[in-house]
């Protein structure tokens, strides 16, 4: 049986969602890590020998209406499932150009996808630039082997209005069936965020005025649930959390740690979400807990779910304690480097 996933209306077939905007892909690996959340959403993927670093996803643009993505599941003699099959077509267009080497060709970015067996797709189904709303849904293909180029053929028109460009097939085969991925796991190859900086006193990185970070970098990447913040105004930079919806959070606080975040050799400040006061906890294989003043990273990570009937906003990373001290030495800017930053339903 055949369940088109953007268009499909067949009996047995999920019909809820539609719409092919675009095309993430990376290169597979075979010690590839899915983090999920507790909705069953990937929210990370890294490689097991490099933690601290997320993948960097490729794109393509495919919103001109001319792509789907197909789940076919084979059932056995008695009835059991095998096995599924994804499928995902798309066209790109003799104008189109490579943003991420603009000296390639067309033609040879499609020769290189041609011999392409070892991928990891992430598939959006619709642009995440919301005035205050849901994240948009996204589904990775190849998780359990890697996806390949199945097909395609050039398409050449000599009427107005003719297709002129290449029509794409890449395939994966799964045990499981897709499972949805985070739109922001795409996105967080290297999202930064500076301390915000009193606009008072601008060469001011302690915590005592302002203890949070700038959310401006990801505003591009979360439209209009991030809440603009104007010096002086008194707004926080905050991401709206919509009802029913879970904001996982895990990043690397980096900073070069004053004394006074220390008694003795315990490491005192701690991290939390406001204005829910939920904990973020440390989570210390990577990057243990420092015992002394010096630069040093920590890793912290978090979740918290909008169990209201409205739209929160969420500092996802502001300290606790200790409060109205400067913890930090002052030699570098302190920095949030996101891991991870995805709201799923």
């Amino acid at each position: 049986m055949s369940c088109n996933i953007t268009a499909g209306i067949a009996k047995g077939c999920n019909d809820q969602v539609g719409g092919i905007v675009g095309v993430h892909y990376v290169r597979w690996y075979d010690d590839l890590v899915f983090e999920k959340d507790a909705n069953g959403v990937v929210v990370r993927v890294y490689r097991e020998s490099a933690p601290q670093f997320n993948l960097r996803w490729l794109w393509v643009e495919a919103d001109n209406g001319m792509g789907n993505l197909t789940e076919t599941y084979n059932v056995g003699g008695t009835g059991n499932i095998l096995g599924f099959n994804q499928s995902l077509k798309f066209f790109i267009p003799t104008t189109a150009t490579s943003s991420s080497n603009p000296t390639q060709s067309l033609e040879n970015w499609v020769k290189v996808q041609a011999a392409q067996n070892n991928l990891l797709i992430g598939v959006e189904i619709d642009h995440n630039q919301p005035l205050r709303d849901y994240s948009s849904k996204a589904f990775l293909m190849g998780q359990q082997r890697p996806a390949f180029t199945n097909s395609g053929n050039k398409q050449t028109g000599i009427v107005y209005g003719d297709n002129n460009g290449y029509n794409i097939e890449w395939m994966a085969d799964s045990k499981e069936p897709m499972n949805e991925l985070a739109y922001m796991a795409m996105h967080s190859s290297n999202l930064v965020c500076d301390k915000y900086i009193n606009p008072v006193t601008p060469t001011d990185y302690s915590f005592d005025q302002g203890n949070y970070f700038d959310l401006e970098t990801l505003r591009y990447f979360e439209g209009g649930n991030i809440r603009e913040l104007f010096p002086g105004s008194g707004f926080f930079p905050e991401i709206y959390v919509m009802p029913g919806e879970l904001l996982t959070i895990e990043a690397l606080i980096g900073m070069d740690w004053g004394p006074n975040a220390f008694s003795g050799t315990t490491f005192l400040p701690e991290w939390e979400f406001l204005p829910s006061g939920d904990p973020l906890q440390y989570v210390t294989t990577q990057y243990p807990l420092p015992t002394a003043p010096g630069a040093a990273l920590v890793q912290v990570k978090g979740t918290y779910e909008n169990t209201n009937s409205d739209t929160r906003g969420i500092i996802p990373i502001k300290l606790k304690t200790p409060t109205g001290v400067d913890i930090s030495g002052g030699g570098i800017i302190p920095t949030a480097r996101f891991l991870t930053i995805t709201r799923t339903t």
